[in-house]
């Protein structure tokens, strides 16, 4: 199953469902792209809930928000339950105004695998991952901006990997992880007021 976005407009709230094998969120695709093509969303005070459950699936997502001082928040809730996953969200402005406010929540429940990468920029980014589960669940994040946090908890399983990469005054990153093999790093640079990074590991 394909679900294909292309959207225009403030206060939208999307949930979508996926239960299977092979199913796909996406936006549409261009001759020779295949199913790489980001589902796209434009706008302010936008949140997108995405729950996939089952084998191979993939999101590809981007919202391009605009947030001038004071608006609301923008937000993406993922959810992944099941093996070899694939996600790319980028929540990032849309050229013309710094996007405020932005926050990315995911849950990834892994069998066998599952991967996700997160673009953020503008100014107070807050990003919230679990990985639990199995093994082989990566998550890879580049947030730039101001007042930049980034929390992990990877709980039991194997070989889960945090990849944190953060710009800009304020950034903050803390990383939980239980079990064996697991790896985290973190990379902060470009901040002239405060940078903090927590790292606490238990396992072999």
């Amino acid at each position: 199953n394909s679900i294909y976005i292309d959207q225009s407009g403030d206060n939208a709230t999307i949930t979508m469902t996926q239960d299977g094998t092979g199913n796909r969120v996406r936006g549409l695709d261009a001759a020779g792209t295949g199913n790489t093509t980001p589902a796209t969303i434009y706008g302010d005070n936008v949140t997108v809930t995405v729950e996939q459950v089952g084998s191979g699936n993939m999101l590809k997502l981007g919202i391009d928000t605009g947030t001038a001082s004071g608006g609301a928040d923008s937000s993406v809730n993922y959810s992944i339950t099941g093996s070899n996953s694939v996600a790319s969200i980028s929540m990032k402005n849309d050229g013309a105004i710094s996007s405020l406010s932005n926050v990315i929540d995911i849950t990834q429940v892994s069998t066998t695998g599952a991967t996700v990468s997160v673009l953020m920029t503008g100014t107070s980014n807050t990003l919230t991952s679990t990985q639990t589960g199995g093994s082989y669940a990566a998550l890879t994040a580049n947030i730039s901006g101001t007042n930049n946090t980034a929390t992990v908890n990877q709980s039991g399983g194997a070989s889960n990997s945090a990849n944190i990469t953060q710009s800009g005054d304020y950034a903050t990153a803390s990383v939980t992880t239980v079990g064996a093999s697991n790896s985290v790093t973190i990379s902060q640079s470009g901040g002239t007021t405060g940078q903090t990074a927590t790292i606490s590991l238990t396992g072999s």
